[in-house]
């Protein structure tokens, strides 16, 4: 009997201990700011959807519409690439295309972080870890984007938007 009563109030103890440790670590993080390196808050002008319906893209414009950008460039560049369509890799550059002209392209532009550089022939985006994305028109007059590759670390990513 006496031991049932001791296996109970330990079993009641641990409970409590286990229930304020919860609690006392959610009040931490609901009263502590969230600062992480590398975010920030991003306004869209527009935003382009698939419709898989019709198989065409779409642009949205709300001047409401946020993003938040956070962390590792190479994440938000890869989905860029996500919807383009791999055309030819050479020993330097790994050449995609895209639709949506120069309209998408400095979409997509935008949605990368960085300071804004401004040298002849281009717009350049200047990355806090040191990688530079390039907005430019191709010699063949295509709007374009160029990146170092995030999969290939000799390679540069070349984007052509159609």
């Amino acid at each position: 009997m006496k031991k049932s009563i001791t296996n109970n109030l330990l079993s009641k103890i641990i409970i409590i201990v286990i229930t304020l440790t919860l609690f006392l670590n959610i009040s931490f993080l609901i009263e502590s700011e969230a600062i992480l390196p590398g975010c920030g808050i991003k306004s869209l002008s527009s935003v382009q959807e698939f419709d898989r319906n019709s198989s065409k893209y779409s642009t949205q414009s709300d001047s409401d519409l946020i993003t938040i950008q956070c962390g590792n460039a190479g994440n938000t560049w890869n989905g860029i690439k996500s919807s383009a369509r791999l055309t030819r890799e050479t020993r330097d550059v790994v050449n995609y295309e895209k639709s949506g002209k120069s309209r998408q392209r400095d979409i997509d532009f935008d949605k990368m972080p960085g300071k804004l550089q401004y040298p002849p022939g281009a717009i350049l985006k200047k990355l806090p870890d040191g990688r530079t994305l390039a907005s430019y028109n191709s010699k063949d007059g295509y709007a374009s984007l160029s990146f170092p590759s995030t999969l290939r670390m000799d390679k540069t990513d070349k984007v052509r938007y159609k």
